[in-house]
Formats: structure tokens, sequence, C-alpha cells
């Protein structure tokens, strides 16, 4: 009986622990909160995740215009495909709008998340801390990636080791656009190659004596003079030397430059190479010549459909080796204080991409930083580009070291104005334009 008893018991208590067992347990107070709070974090990660973004994209006007804006706006819609909720607005601007736009937005505390510009304008906005530092995000992407650069446009935005602001995008350099319908009433067969000065005036005499124009003036802004400039000045004669604080321009060269451009005169118009009313008598039959760069070209390709004739060549300079031109970096880079900052170097990465700017150098003949891309295209607009930007001088170098005097190159224009007037005689204006130059240097 006690036996039974015993067997009985242990039979009541081993299925009071099998209910046990089988009963649901309480959890302990951290784990229910974690496992409680996981759903909420989830959730709010998801929802996060869902925020619209947009991102403020600034450019220059004929990258969000005409076929450089539609080539951007595919970009743009590609990446916005590949990321739900991202929207990129893009904002077309001129060149001194843009420059304009970054100091007075850096001022303000709104630079866009993404924009372009010049590295000409490097040092301006690296001083008033308008470009992020992308080193250590360049250095993390894979060298697949790295690789397809060009090494001397990497070298430009990376002043010093530990330092990068910006990626390249697009390279320019300028060019002579001839109009071959005026070259050929005048006599002139455009087969005739243009080497020099001396046989670059010989030609607007003749075009001159036929009842057109030669060029336009070169004296209204120092941008067109320096196109003039370099075909007789070398690197070493054009800029700043910031250590000995003294500018680098040859007065001989200056003299030179003047003096040439004194002679077209007698050929051309006054008013300037990039005036409106220069690009119309071109576009009319009534003007030879015009320096400018690619952007240009989209313009002179739709006025084909009205009878524009036209080609390119390097601009002449003043010894057969030494052609004109100025040339250039256009960057793209991310604002310091974006928050959105890994999206938009994403966006920065995405559209200097091969697959982009190869469709990029195909769609509108423009060099660019990315060597696998350029390799792949056969187009006569890159050709010449590629070749200009040989022998051109560069705006303002050396680039993201040193501000340049914001009055430098007003000095540089008063002084043109005053030898064209009869002020001063090309000598004199070149030793007054030095003096003035290294005090504006001194004084900065």
């Amino acid at each position: 009986m006690k036996k039974s008893i015993q067997v009985l018991l242990s039979i009541i208590i081993l299925g009071a622990l099998l209910l046990s067992a089988c009963a649901p347990q309480a959890l302990a107070p951290e784990v229910a909160a974690t496992e409680a709070a996981a759903p909420e974090a989830a959730a709010t990660e998801a929802a996060a995740e869902a925020q619209p973004v947009t991102l403020e994209f600034w450019t220059f006007s004929d990258y969000a215009s005409d076929a450089g804006g539609d080539m951007m706006k595919t970009f743009i819609s590609e990446f916005e495909a590949a990321h739900p909720g991202v929207t990129i607005n893009i904002t077309g601007k001129g060149g001194d709008e843009l420059n304009t736009g970054i100091v007075t937005s850096a001022a303000s505390g709104t630079i866009p998340d993404i924009y372009m510009g010049t590295t000409s304008q490097g040092a301006l906005f690296t001083g008033i801390n308008a470009m992020a530092n992308v080193y250590d995000r360049w250095m993390a992407m894979p060298e697949d990636y790295r690789s397809q650069f060009d090494p001397n446009m990497i070298s430009e935005v990376t002043p010093v080791d530990g330092e990068m602001y910006a990626m390249p995008f697009t390279g320019y350099a300028t060019f002579l656009y001839r109009n071959l319908t005026v070259l050929k009433a005048a006599g002139i067969d455009p087969a005739t190659p243009v080497n020099t000065w001396d046989e670059w005036l010989a030609q607007m005499k003749q075009i001159k004596e036929a009842g057109f124009l030669g060029m336009g003036s070169f004296y209204n802004d120092w941008w067109d003079f320096t196109n003039i400039y370099s075909g007789a000045a070398t690197d070493d004669e054009w800029g700043i030397d910031f250590d000995a604080k003294t500018t680098k321009m040859s007065p001989e060269k200056y003299i030179e430059t003047i003096k040439f451009l004194e002679a077209a005169k007698e050929y051309g118009t006054e008013n300037g190479d990039q005036d409106q009313a220069t690009t119309d008598l071109f576009l009319s039959d009534r003007l030879a010549f015009i320096v400018t760069g690619p952007w240009m070209d989209p313009t002179f390709t739709a006025a084909k459909e009205n009878g524009l004739d036209y080609d390119y060549v390097l601009i002449p300079g003043a010894t057969p080796d030494n052609k004109g031109g100025v040339r250039g970096t256009e960057f793209v880079t991310i604002s310091p204080a974006t928050a959105n900052a890994d999206l938009a170097w994403e966006f920065v990465t995405y559209i200097c991409d091969e697959p982009q700017l190869l469709r990029w150098s195909e769609a509108l003949g423009r060099f660019n930083g990315n060597q696998k891309a350029m390799a792949q295209v056969e187009n006569s607009l890159l050709k010449i580009t590629i070749d200009a930007a040989a022998s051109s001088l560069l705006e303002r170098p050396p680039h993201f070291t040193t501000a340049y005097p914001g009055n430098y190159y007003q000095v540089l224009q008063d002084n043109l104005a005053q030898i064209t007037s009869g002020v001063f005689t090309p000598e004199d204006g070149a030793a007054d334009l030095i003096t003035q130059l290294n005090a504006t240097i001194a004084g900065n």
C-alpha cells in the first residue's frame, strides 16, 4: 500500500512537472523589452528608408539643357530608379553665376549637396570651406574604379597627400572655329594651314578686303586675351608665383601679343569674341573666326540646318610650334555640410564611371577624366579638344593652393583698355602691368 501511494505520488509529481514544462514561460524583463523593441526598431528603420530624399545639384547651363542636359537627366533618372525615394533636383547656371552662387551659399550655409565647377576656382572654394575632402571616400573605392581615371586630372584635384576635393568630370580647351563660307568667298582655300599669327593676319586682311570681318575683339575680357597670349607664352610665363609673391607674366610676350591684336583690330569687329553679337555675325556668314570651346559646337551644329558651313582648327600662335588656347578641368563634388554625404558621393561616382562618361563622350564629343571611356571614342570634336589642351594655358594656376587676389585679372583688363585707348604704348603698358600685378599680389 505504502509502495502504491509512493507510486501514485510520483505519478502526480511527474505530471505536475510535465504540466509546468508545457506552460508558457514569463520572459525576463530585459529579454521582453528587447524583443518587443525589435519590431518597433525595424518599423522605424523601414520608415526612415522610405523617407524621400532630395539632393540639390548645381551644374553648368549646357549640362542642364540641350544635348548635355538630356544626357545628364538620363543619368539622374537611372540613379533615381535604382534609389527609390531619391530625387535629384538639377539646376543649370552660367559659369559666373555658378561661382557666385557657391560663394554666397557657403556664407549662408546652403551649399547644394552636389555641384560642378572648374578647378580654377578650387583655391577659392576650399578657402571658404565649400568643398568636402573626399580623399577617404576615394581611397575606399575599388582599385578597378580608381584606375579608370587620368592620373594628371586626379592630381589636379589632390593638392597634397590626404586631401582630395572633387572628382574630375570633363576637361575643356579652346580652339578656332572657322566659317568656311566666308573663307571661300574671300578666295581662301580652307585646306591651307594657318600656323602663325602672320599667316592669320594675312588671311584676315584678305577677308576684310572681300567685305567680311576677321574676328572679334580679345581686349574685352582677360579670358579672351589669354587665348591669344598663350600662343606666345609658356606655362612658366603665366599665373602667380605665390612663394615669390610675383606675377609670372612675361612683359615681352605681353607686348608681342598686344602688337598682334592691334594689327588684327583693323580687320575685325569691336564686339568681344564671346559676345552674342559676334556669334550672330559668325552664324550669318559675316565673320570668319571665333575662338571658343566645345560647348559652342551644339549651337553651330544646329545652325547647319540653316546653311552654316564651319570647321575647327588649333589657334595659331606666334610660332608654328606654340598654339593658343585656354584649358581647364570641370569637377563634380559634394558639400561638406550635406546631410546625405554617402548618397551624394554615390551619385558623383556614378556619373563619373565608364558607362556614363562613354555615353557622354559619344554623344557630346567632350573630353573627360575617364581614360577607359575616352579610349573607346573616335570623335573629331574630342580630338581637337585633346590637341588644343596640349598647348593651352590653365586659367589660374596652380589650383587648390592659394586663391588669386579678387582684382588680379581686373588689373590686366584695365591695362588692356589703357593700351587699346592710347593711354599707354604696348611697352609702357607692359611695364605698368607687371608693377600693378606685383603690388596686387603683395597686398593680398
